[in-house]
C-alpha cells in the first residue's frame, strides 16, 4: 500500500538510512556529508515539504520499505528502498504512482539525477539520460529525465 508520508522527519531518516547502507560507497566521504547535511536535510527540501510543493510517499507493509518524492514541477528527488527490500519491485511501485500522480497535475516530463549504480533501473522504466554524469559537491549523478504521454 501506498501513502502520503506527512511526517517529513521520517521520510529524512529513512532516505539517510538507506543511503548509508547502500549507495553512500560510490561518494566521496565530503560527497556523504554533502549529499546528507545540504541535500537531504537543507532548508530547499524543508522549505519544498512545507509550502506544499514537494510531496513523499511510502510504501508500507506494517513498516516503512520505501519512499518517493515528487515536486509539482516534476522532479523526482528522491526515491530509495531499504536494502532488504531491492529487487521485489517495490521502486517500481513506488515510480509508477509518482508517475500517475504526475498525470494528475499536468506534468509533461519528469526529471530526477540518478545514483551511478541506480542508472539500468532509470533507463529500464523509461528514462532517458539528459547527460553523461556529473559531479556537483563531491557526489557523483546521471540527470535523467522522461517524457510522459499527455492523456488530453
Amino acid at each position: 500500500m501506498i501513502r502520503k508520508i506527512d511526517d517529513l522527519n521520517t521520510a529524512l531518516d529513512f532516505i539517510v538510512d538507506v543511503y548509508n547502507t547502500t549507495i553512500c560507497q560510490e561518494d566521496s566521504k565530503e560527497g556523504r556529508e554533502s549529499f546528507i547535511h545540504n541535500y537531504v536535510y537543507g532548508d530547499d527540501t524543508k522549505k519544498d515539504f512545507n509550502s506544499g510543493h514537494e510531496e513523499y510517499y511510502g510504501y508500507y507493509n506494517n513498516e516503512l520499505q520505501g519512499v518517493i518524492s515528487l515536486s509539482k514541477s516534476g522532479y523526482i528527488k528522491f526515491l530509495f528502498v531499504k536494502k532488504n527490500c531491492h529487487k521485489m519491485g517495490i521502486g517500481k511501485v513506488l515510480l509508477k504512482y509518482v508517475i500517475s500522480k504526475a498525470y494528475e497535475y499536468n506534468i509533461d516530463t519528469i526529471a530526477l539525477d540518478s545514483s551511478l549504480s541506480n542508472e539500468n533501473f532509470y533507463l529500464k522504466m523509461g528514462f532517458n539520460k539528459v547527460s553523461d554524469k556529473v559531479c556537483i559537491d563531491n557526489v557523483w549523478f546521471v540527470p535523467m529525465e522522461k517524457k510522459l504521454i499527455s492523456l488530453k
